[in-house]
C-alpha cells in the first residue's frame, strides 16, 4: 500500500509539472474561435457580427464650413447626413448587383469597422450569385483584414449552399492565416446548419493539416450545443493528429464552462499523450477554481505509466 502512493504521489507530481510551467489558465487561453497553434482571428478584431456601418461621407463644402454664402446654404433634410448617403448608396449598388462599385464604395470608408462590415456585406451578396467571382474580387483587396474579411464572408455563404465546393476552393487558398480565418467561419457556419454533415464532410477530407485543424474546429463548435455527442464523436476518430485536435476542441470547451466535467472526460481516454494534454489542461481550467480539489484530483489518479 505505501509504494502504490508514492507511485500515485509521484505520478501526480508529474502531471503537475506539465501543468505549473504552462500557466494554470491554458485551459481558458486556448479559445475556440482561434485555429490550433494560431495567431488571434484578425476579423474578431476588426468586425463584429452585426456591427452597423457607420461610413464616413465626402467632405464637406470649405465654403459652407468657412461661413461664407451661408444665406445660400440649403437647409439638410432630416437623416440625410453625409454618411448616411454615403451607406444608402453603397446599399443601393449592393442591391443592383454592382458589386465592384460597392468595393470601390468601402474602400473609401475611414472606419475600419465601418469598412469590414461593409465588406462582409458587399462579399456575402456577391458570393450568393457568382462565389468564384467573389473571391477573385476578394483576393485582389491590398489590406489582409480586409482581404482575410472579404474571404470569410465568401466562406460563409459558399458553405451554405455548397460546402463540398466550397472546402474544394479552402484548399486552393494559401495556408497561413487567411486559409486558417476563413476555414473558422465556414466551419462554424456548417455546425450550425447540421452538426453531424458537417462532421463527415470535415472526415472525409484528404488527410493533411487542413483536415486536422477542420476535426478540431467542428469538435469545438459542435461542444457549445451538444458536448456529449461532439465528445463521442470525436473519441470515436481514428487515433492521429486530427483525433488530438478534436479531442483538444471538445476539452477546451468543457474547461471553459466546467472544469471538474473537462477532467471526468480526461480520464475516460485511452493512456497517452492526448490523454497527459487533456489533464493538464482540465487542471489548468480547475485550478483556477478550485486548486485544492485539483490536486486532490490528481492524486488521485492510478499511474497509467
Amino acid at each position: 500500500m505505501g509504494n502504490r502512493l508514492v507511485s500515485r504521489s509521484m505520478h501526480a507530481t508529474r502531471i503537475l509539472s506539465m501543468v505549473l510551467p504552462l500557466g494554470l489558465g491554458i485551459g481558458v487561453g486556448m479559445m475556440l474561435d482561434r485555429p490550433f497553434h494560431a495567431s488571434p482571428d484578425p476579423v474578431a478584431r476588426t468586425a463584429s457580427p452585426g456591427a452597423a456601418a457607420k461610413p464616413i461621407g465626402p467632405a464637406a463644402d470649405p465654403a459652407v464650413s468657412s461661413g461664407t454664402n451661408r444665406g445660400t446654404e440649403k437647409p439638410k433634410a432630416p437623416g440625410s447626413s453625409a454618411p448616411d448617403q454615403a451607406e444608402s448608396k453603397l446599399e443601393r449598388a449592393v442591391k443592383l448587383g454592382e458589386f465592384g462599385l460597392a468595393v470601390e464604395m468601402a474602400a473609401g470608408l475611414s472606419s475600419g469597422k465601418a469598412k469590414a462590415a461593409a465588406y462582409a456585406r458587399i462579399f456575402s451578396s456577391w458570393a450568393k450569385v457568382h462565389p468564384s467571382e467573389a473571391s477573385a474580387a476578394a483576393m485582389g483587396i491590398a489590406n489582409e483584414e480586409d482581404r482575410l474579411v472579404s474571404l470569410r464572408a465568401v466562406g460563409e455563404e459558399w458553405a451554405r449552399t455548397n460546402p463540398q465546393a466550397a472546402f474544394a476552393w479552402l484548399a486552393e487558398l494559401p495556408a497561413g492565416t487567411i486559409q486558417r480565418g476563413v476555414m473558422q467561419g465556414m466551419v462554424a457556419t456548417m455546425v450550425a446548419q447540421d452538426p453531424m454533415a458537417a462532421a463527415n464532410l470535415v472526415a472525409n477530407l484528404p488527410s493533411g493539416s487542413m483536415k486536422n485543424d477542420a476535426l478540431g474546429l467542428v469538435a469545438g463548435y459542435w461542444s457549445r450545443t451538444d458536448v456529449n455527442a461532439a465528445a463521442q464523436w470525436a473519441t470515436s476518430l481514428p487515433s492521429g493528429a486530427g483525433q488530438r485536435n478534436a479531442v483538444r476542441g471538445v476539452a477546451n470547451q468543457l474547461a471553459r464552462i466546467d472544469p471538474a466535467q473537462a477532467a471526468a472526460f480526461a480520464t475516460t481516454l485511452a493512456p497517452g499523450s492526448t490523454r497527459n494534454e487533456t489533464i493538464a489542461m482540465a487542471a489548468g481550467a480547475w485550478g483556477e477554481v478550485d486548486i485544492a480539489a485539483t490536486v486532490g484530483w490528481l492524486k488521485s489518479m492510478p499511474d497509467t505509466s
